[in-house]
């Protein structure tokens, strides 16, 4: 969680840098999605980059990517870091991963999965993790699926996205290929 004046104070000198005015629920939503990505001091170093480097006001995503990198990056290594636990059966391993990656994980089947797949399989799951991975991004408040639960997602979710997310299941249980 960021700290209130730490937040206030960033966000008052990137609002004059950028010169934008908001209002208090737009502040107030923004400290709350940039603290479910970054701690007080990450945001601080985010802050600093953003002031440098962004044109215009910047968006979570941007805050975020300026201190932990592009997301395809991190879904990358999260992949890393369960393939390594897959070959090792260590389950305390995944215990580092991000909530995306315990999702993509999740929905990959589970470190059995990964350590029972081939290496053709792999690169189909490789894939598919990344996406779900990224997927996560997208939804406002995603939930973690328990180890026997199938994947829920948060309400007000479309119903495309709903039936994108069954689909991407179903392809990721069948490595890509079809029932048949």
């Amino acid at each position: 969680m960021i700290d209130q004046q730490v937040f206030l104070e960033e966000i008052g000198i990137l609002m004059d840098w950028f010169n934008r005015d908001f209002e208090e629920a737009t502040l107030k939503r923004l400290h709350q999605r940039l603290s479910q990505h970054l701690t007080t001091a990450e945001f601080l170093q985010a802050a600093i980059t953003v002031f440098d480097s962004c044109r215009f006001f910047p968006t979570v995503s941007e805050f975020v990517s300026a201190v932990k990198g592009d997301p395809e990056t991190q879904a990358l290594h999260d992949w890393e870091l369960c393939i390594k636990a897959a070959a090792r059966n260590d389950l305390e391993m995944i215990a580092h991963l991000s909530a995306q990656g315990q999702s993509a994980l999740h929905l990959a089947g589970g470190l059995y999965q990964l350590g029972m797949a081939t290496e053709d399989e792999l690169k189909w799951v490789k894939k598919e993790f990344v996406t779900a991975w990224k997927s996560w991004l997208t939804v406002v408040n995603p939930v973690l699926p328990s180890a026997s639960a199938i994947p829920a997602l948060p309400q007000g979710v479309s119903g495309e996205m709903s039936e994108s997310v069954r689909s991407l299941s179903q392809k990721m249980s069948f490595n890509g290929r079809s029932k048949a």
